[in-house]
This record gives C-alpha cells, sequence and structure tokens, in this order.
C-alpha cells in the first residue's frame, strides 16, 4: 500500500492519499500542519484518495480542525 501523504490539489483544497494508520499518521499530521500554515482563511480536505479508512484518519481530521481554529482558519 502506498505510504500517507497529503498536498495542496488547487489553491484551496487540501488532499490526503494512500493509507493513513498508525505508521503514517503522525507524519502526514505535521506536514498537513504546515501546508494549514500557508493556507488562505478557508480550505477544504478531500479524502477520496484514501485506499483505508482506518480510524486515525478521524482523528487527523479532528486535529486538523483544532489546528486550523487556532489559526482562526475553517
Amino acid at each position: 500500500m502506498e505510504k500517507g501523504a497529503v498536498s495542496w490539489q488547487d489553491p484551496d483544497v487540501l488532499v490526503v492519499v494512500g493509507e493513513v494508520d498508525l505508521d503514517s499518521v503522525v507524519d502526514v499530521r505535521k506536514a498537513g500542519e504546515k501546508l494549514i500554515d500557508g493556507a488562505g482563511s478557508s480550505f477544504l480536505v478531500d479524502l477520496g484518495g484514501l485506499t483505508s479508512a482506518h480510524s486515525v484518519a478521524l482523528s487527523l481530521l479532528v486535529r486538523w480542525m483544532a489546528y486550523a481554529r487556532q489559526q482562526e482558519k475553517t
């Protein structure tokens, strides 16, 4: 399986691809937070490229939401 990764697809769409699991979630979280730092005031997260749906992916989204709110982003 492809290791989880995150990148900008469009200026306001954060795309997650591959497998986000216990082995990859911390790296994906940190990479996403760096991208969120440079995001505009609003953005979307696209999970269509995930190859598996572990509960850690939900945890990742919750963490990114909290991180974005701290920076007054939605």
